[in-house]
């Protein structure tokens, strides 16, 4: 049974700032991208994003540089929280 008093905390997964990543292994993963910066392919084939030079050509490089400076927790909530 759910208490009287459950809530769903507003948080980065429902924030209309996230870009969630997902392939067929059913995660996501949540990266802010308020600052609206160009965001390069991330090389999910579920998203449609993949090609088969995705790690010849440098894309993969350019999407975990991107990541890295973008990721957040499905958790997580700021003060530029906006919900979907």
């Amino acid at each position: 049974m759910v208490p009287k008093s459950y809530r769903k905390q507003n948080c980065c997964e429902v924030c209309k700032y996230v870009f969630k990543y997902c392939d067929y292994g059913g995660e996501l993963d949540f990266f802010c991208h308020i600052d609206k910066s160009d965001r390069p392919p991330c090389g999910s084939v579920a998203m449609k994003e993949y090609s088969d030079n995705f790690y010849k050509d440098g894309r993969y490089e350019k999407w975990d540089k991107w990541a890295s400076s973008h990721r957040v927790s499905g958790n997580g909530v700021c003060l530029y929280f906006k919900k979907m």
